[in-house]
């Protein structure tokens, strides 16, 4: 079982997520603020050193027109070292205009429909139903995992699933909850040699409070920067053009096994990686007529072979890493709860006992695609035409 954050406030999962910023095509500007580490770690500056060994091209804007290669990371922290979360710079610019009203802690069920279009969208708000109608449009934007929820409870989806759950079927849309993918992530831990160059001690006891009165006081330090401090993008399958995998670098490692989120007692710092366009897919759907019921959500990470070669060469790509001539005053070698992992077996079956979710879930709210071979897109496209744009 895997737990799935989800981000439920203003802002969404912007709100809650490890600010990481990577624009997907090359170029700058745009409203969210984006800073670079202000003060990279001699760690850091190692894991970059290694990677140049490798022959990786060292960047400084992980967002400009040369993909592959490794170096620090931008996030969407302003000057004061405050999350920029898409309520901070988008929403709340917007809270003055007059059309524009904002209604906090309501859970949206369900799409209003009346003659083939959509009118609204009701749910309940304080525990109270709650109804909210269109004079044009109906737009969800509630993610991947609740805007397919939200239409599947409307009668909006694949038939099978409708009818398992007992909903009404209003439009049977089949890709509606499926084709999710996602990306899986299993995190290296690596010990170090020294104390001074580990996080794991910064976010407890007496560090935190230094910590937190630094961020609060000077806005500087580490609970003002991002969750991972760099990164590479690679290639590990010799069928790839261009970087198939990105792997990411965190100055902290995190205990097994522990039952929650726990840094590891003794210094060490963790890889983690993922395939960027991975071909596996997974699905998430209803499986009760009641709102309040949890989701099915089945990934089905790494069904697809190409999938497996991925991850299985980021380990070993991330192992090569760790092992060049620039770490080795730092590391001391990987911890033994993945280092006897050493065949694509036991890498695979380290996936599966360790690795999750990186909760980028994406692709399940497809309305229909042309060519397609079923007969429902004419039908979508008057729904959508009439109410309903999604994102």
């Amino acid at each position: 079982m895997e737990i799935w954050v989800r981000g439920k406030m203003l802002g969404g999962s912007s709100a809650v997520n490890g600010m990481v910023w990577n624009r997907g095509p090359p170029g700058v500007g745009g409203p969210i603020s984006v800073k670079s580490h202000p003060a990279p770690s001699p760690l850091a500056k190692a894991w970059i050193a290694a990677g140049a060994e490798l022959g990786l091209p060292v960047k400084t804007d992980h967002s400009g027109p040369a993909r592959e290669g490794i170096g620090p990371l931008q996030w969407n922290i302003d000057r004061r070292g405050r999350r920029v979360s898409a309520a901070r710079d988008l929403l709340d610019r917007a809270k003055g205009r007059p059309n524009l009203t904002i209604a906090t802690g309501a859970r949206i069920d369900r799409v209003t429909i009346e003659q083939g279009r959509a009118v609204g969208v009701s749910g309940v708000l304080a525990g109270e139903p709650i109804a909210f109608a269109a004079a044009r449009e109906v737009i969800l934007s509630a993610g991947s995992l609740v805007s397919p929820r939200i239409l599947q409870l409307s009668g909006i989806g694949p038939g099978d699933v409708l009818k398992a759950a007992g909903v009404p079927i209003v439009l049977e849309s089949p890709d509606v909850g499926r084709h999710m993918r996602e990306h899986i992530l299993l995190a290296l831990n690596f010990r170090l040699r020294r104390w001074a160059d580990s996080d794991n001690r910064s976010f407890s006891g007496a560090r935190l409070l230094q910590n937190l009165a630094r961020h609060v006081v000077l806005r500087s330090g580490t609970l003002s920067y991002g969750s991972s401090e760099a990164a590479a993008f690679v290639r590990v399958l010799e069928e790839s053009a261009r970087p198939d995998t990105q792997i990411m670098f965190q100055p902290y490692s995190m205990a097994r096994g522990a039952g929650g989120f726990a840094f590891e007692k003794h210094p060490g710092f963790s890889l983690y990686s993922f395939r960027l366009r991975p071909e596996s897919e997974g699905s998430v759907s209803i499986g009760s007529p009641d709102p309040a019921a949890p989701l099915i959500i089945d990934p089905r990470y790494l069904t697809v072979e190409s999938d497996r070669r991925a991850v299985v060469g980021a380990v070993r790509y991330m192992r090569k890493l760790a092992a060049q001539s620039a770490l080795a005053d730092f590391v001391s070698g990987e911890t033994e709860a993945t280092a006897s992992a050493q065949s694509a077996e036991d890498i695979l079956a380290a996936y599966s006992r360790w690795g999750a979710a990186e909760f980028h879930a994406t692709a399940t709210v497809a309305w229909g695609r042309p060519g397609g071979d079923h007969d429902a897109l004419g039908r979508i496209g008057q729904v959508h035409r009439a109410a309903f744009a999604l994102a």
